[in-house]
């Protein structure tokens, strides 16, 4: 067979009437992707975390925006594997099948080096890492025995460049790239073992998007002289917008996608070309409230309870300084527990 005898891709196109299951899908980034998936014709599932009152507003904004695609929302602490694989059980039951997983979710707990406790550091690598991992895994056994499916996870370019004051975090995100490109080579594997070739079909892919500096709802609290130094790091001079990364998801996800596996996609406005990032920025260099460009507005299945982000100082470094039980600004200061997104950085 030539080149030009390859048979055309089955499928819609892009993303109409597949099912998507998007972890932290109701806030910033989160309910970007979800508008965007269910604006192509998907119907769309969030995970979430204690957001109950919130979260069936947002359900019930998108279903009268999107009346013909079936909205639902679930609730899950993506910390805990068993809650990972029911979200998944749950969104097979309720839509008959799962074709598409965005991995979202995320939290930071910004701490140097020294200070960061034991605790601190597994809760974010538990949530942003293994959390992943295990709503992959419950995912990936479905569509290896339908033949197809998509994931991609939502990373950062902190995973990329490192950051002071991040380590946990940076390790996550970092984490999320050899975890995709692990889960692409295993996808093929398996169903070329359960003799189900992607051939010239949709295939199985799992690639990943690291977003930067993303303006979310969380960005009003930073001082605008802070904002305009980030910027300045910026190669396109501005921050990034939800949907430009929701953009990039729908088209990895897109049926026709289909050559596209094992890749880690950046969206970062050329943040990542200088390679350093934050380093120049001493009273911002760990803001990771800005850094997520989700915060407590980021959605769900986070695996920890939402809390207030607001600044109490006019330097945000210092706020890493805090002891976690000091309660100058809650037992997990600024970025902590909140149910995240992503982007970061």
């Amino acid at each position: 067979m030539t080149v030009m005898q390859l048979p055309q891709q089955e499928g819609t196109g892009m993303v109409s009437g597949r099912v998507a299951l998007v972890t932290g899908g109701t806030r910033g980034i989160g309910a970007a992707i979800w508008r965007q998936l269910a604006s192509e014709g998907a119907s769309v599932a969030a995970g979430y975390w204690r957001q109950d009152e919130g979260v069936e507003k947002f359900r019930a904004a998108m279903a009268a925006e999107y009346p013909q695609q079936r909205c639902t929302a679930h609730e899950g602490n993506i910390g805990l594997a068993d809650d990972c694989r029911r979200v998944v059980r749950d969104v097979i039951d309720q839509h008959g099948r799962l074709d598409i997983l965005v991995n979202n979710a995320g939290i930071t707990i910004d701490r140097t080096v020294a200070k960061m406790s034991d605790d601190d550091w597994q809760k974010v690598i538990a949530v942003n890492l293994s959390g992943a991992f295990f709503i992959a895994q419950a995912a990936l056994e479905h569509m290896i025995e339908r033949g197809t499916g998509r994931i991609v996870s939502v990373s950062s370019v902190i995973g990329e460049t490192g950051n002071i004051g991040q380590a946990n975090y940076a390790a996550s995100k970092s984490g999320l790239f050899g975890l995709t490109k692990s889960l692409a080579r295993e996808a093929i594997f398996q169903l070329n073992r359960a003799q189900r070739p992607a051939g010239d079909g949709l295939g199985l892919t799992v690639n990943s998007v690291t977003p930067g500096f993303i303006a979310t709802d969380m960005l009003a609290t930073i001082p605008d002289q802070v904002l305009e130094r980030i910027r300045g790091q910026i190669p396109v001079g501005r921050l990034g917008r939800p949907e430009e990364i929701a953009r990039v998801v729908r088209f990895l996800a897109a049926d026709q996608s289909a050559y596209i596996t094992g890749q880690i996609w950046a969206v970062n406005g050329g943040l990542d070309m200088g390679g350093k990032v934050m380093n120049d920025l001493p009273d911002v260099v760990v803001l990771s409230a800005t850094r997520t460009a989700i915060g407590r507005y980021g959605g769900g299945l986070a695996g920890v309870p939402p809390c207030n982000i607001a600044a109490t100082s006019s330097s945000p470094v210092s706020m890493i300084n805090r002891h976690p039980r000091s309660g100058q600004s809650g037992p997990h200061s600024r970025s902590v527990q909140q149910p995240l997104q992503t982007p970061h950085p």
